[in-house]
Order: structure tokens, then sequence, then C-alpha cells
């Protein structure tokens, strides 16, 4: 367990490999100035296949052993579209969104929940680009 956001960020390092997500781009971990190492965030595209990638955005503090995520947003993006979410944050809660970003409502979702889900959503919709 995180005692520390370095920790959390390699630990979330690691969960992307095994979920077999690929950055896109340099991700940014970022340790919050003055926080002795126990707030930070996470700023992310990863991709999973050469139409769809997962855009992460995670607010992070570590309390005690613990790592609690004060935000996050997962969106999956086709085709340059946003698809699909699941969002928390202070405003408005738990929640998702669908095309066009239409807000739904949703409960809490774990990184590798978000990541699963994608996967299968992404694995659907290229199952029905090669029936068509």
């Amino acid at each position: 367990m995180a005692r520390t956001i370095q920790e959390y960020f390699e630990e979330r390092k690691e969960e992307c490999k095994r979920l077999s997500l690929v950055p896109n781009t340099r991700p940014r971990y970022l340790i919050e100035v003055g926080s002795d190492e126990k707030r930070g965030r996470i700023l992310m595209a990863l991709h999973m296949t050469e139409r769809a990638s997962l855009e992460v955005s995670e607010s992070v503090v570590i309390q005690g052993n613990h790592a609690h995520r004060r935000s996050y947003a997962y969106y999956l993006v086709i085709d340059g579209q946003e698809y699909w979410s699941r969002d928390y944050d202070s405003i408005h809660g738990y929640h998702g969104h669908t095309i066009g970003h239409k807000r739904i409502k949703a409960g809490r979702v774990s990184f590798k929940e978000a990541a699963e889900q994608a996967w299968e959503i992404v694995s659907q919709e290229e199952e029905l680009e090669d029936a068509g």
C-alpha cells in the first residue's frame, strides 16, 4: 500500500502495464509542493487501439497507508470523440458521461474497473466494425 504519493504513482504505472495500457504521450505525475509527498496528481493518455485511448486524471492524497482519490476522471476516447466516462468531483459527485458529454448517474469506480469497462466497450465496437 502506498505511503507516499511517489509509491502511488509507481503502483499506478504497474497497474497500467497489467491492464495492457501504454502511455500515448509522456504521463505527468505531479507531487504537490509542500505536501510532504502526501498529495499529487496524475494526468495521462493511455493507448488502447489505433482508434481508442483512455484519458486519465486523478487527484490523490495519502492518509496513513491508504491512497484516496479526491477527484478522478477516466474518459474513453474513440476516433477522437469522447465516448464514455466515469468521474468523481466535489461538485457533481459520482457520475459519468456518454457520447456528446451527456451526464449520467454512475457509482464509484476504481481505475482498474474503469479500464476493464473501457476495454469491454472497445472490444464491442471493434467487433461491430468487423461485422459491418
